[in-house]
Protein backbone atom coordinates (compact mmCIF):
# COMPACT_ATOMS: atom_id res chain seq x y z
CA UNK A 1 0.00 0.00 0.00
CA UNK A 2 1.22 3.51 -0.77
CA UNK A 3 2.10 5.92 1.99
CA UNK A 4 -0.76 8.25 2.99
CA UNK A 5 1.38 11.30 2.14
CA UNK A 6 1.82 10.11 -1.44
CA UNK A 7 -1.86 9.22 -1.85
CA UNK A 8 -2.91 12.66 -0.58
CA UNK A 9 -0.81 14.40 -3.26
CA UNK A 10 -2.37 12.25 -6.00
CA UNK A 11 -6.09 12.35 -5.16
CA UNK A 12 -8.84 12.86 -2.58
CA UNK A 13 -8.49 10.13 0.05
CA UNK A 14 -10.98 8.74 2.60
CA UNK A 15 -9.23 7.61 5.77
CA UNK A 16 -9.68 7.33 9.51
CA UNK A 17 -7.43 7.94 12.48
CA UNK A 18 -7.57 8.00 16.26
CA UNK A 19 -7.60 11.54 17.66
CA UNK A 20 -5.62 12.50 20.78
CA UNK A 21 -8.79 12.26 22.88
CA UNK A 22 -9.25 8.63 21.77
CA UNK A 23 -12.17 9.21 19.42
CA UNK A 24 -12.09 8.03 15.82
CA UNK A 25 -12.13 10.65 13.05
CA UNK A 26 -13.23 9.73 9.53
CA UNK A 27 -11.80 12.23 7.10
CA UNK A 28 -11.79 13.08 3.41
CA UNK A 29 -8.63 14.94 2.55
CA UNK A 30 -6.10 15.85 -0.09
CA UNK A 31 -2.88 17.72 -0.76
CA UNK A 32 -3.56 18.25 -4.47
CA UNK A 33 -2.62 21.83 -5.36
CA UNK A 34 -5.70 22.21 -7.54
CA UNK A 35 -7.97 21.62 -4.53
CA UNK A 36 -6.13 23.39 -1.70
CA UNK A 37 -6.01 27.11 -0.93
CA UNK A 38 -2.74 28.90 -1.40
CA UNK A 39 -0.82 29.29 1.85
CA UNK A 40 2.26 31.17 2.98
CA UNK A 41 3.38 28.68 5.60
CA UNK A 42 4.89 29.40 8.98
CA UNK A 43 8.51 28.81 8.05
CA UNK A 44 8.68 26.00 10.60
CA UNK A 45 9.20 22.41 9.45
CA UNK A 46 6.39 19.92 10.05
CA UNK A 47 7.34 17.35 12.67
CA UNK A 48 8.01 13.90 11.17
CA UNK A 49 5.18 12.22 13.09
CA UNK A 50 2.47 14.61 11.80
CA UNK A 51 0.58 14.35 8.53
CA UNK A 52 -0.97 17.57 7.26
CA UNK A 53 -3.98 17.45 4.94
CA UNK A 54 -6.72 19.70 3.59
CA UNK A 55 -10.13 18.48 4.76
CA UNK A 56 -12.34 18.82 1.68
CA UNK A 57 -15.56 18.51 3.70
CA UNK A 58 -14.63 21.10 6.35
CA UNK A 59 -12.61 23.26 3.89
CA UNK A 60 -9.87 23.58 6.48
CA UNK A 61 -6.30 22.43 7.12
CA UNK A 62 -5.93 19.56 9.62
CA UNK A 63 -3.23 17.21 10.87
CA UNK A 64 -2.94 13.89 12.66
CA UNK A 65 -0.26 11.69 14.15
CA UNK A 66 0.80 9.19 11.45
CA UNK A 67 1.05 6.47 14.10
CA UNK A 68 -2.70 6.88 14.76
CA UNK A 69 -3.77 6.12 11.19
CA UNK A 70 -6.34 3.31 11.27
CA UNK A 71 -7.56 2.82 7.72
CA UNK A 72 -7.27 4.14 4.19
CA UNK A 73 -10.35 3.45 2.05
CA UNK A 74 -9.40 2.59 -1.52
Amino acid sequence: MKDIAILLTERVVRFSYRKNDGSIRKAVGTLMKSMTPQTQGSGRPTPEHLQLYFDVEKQSWRSFNKNNLIEIEL
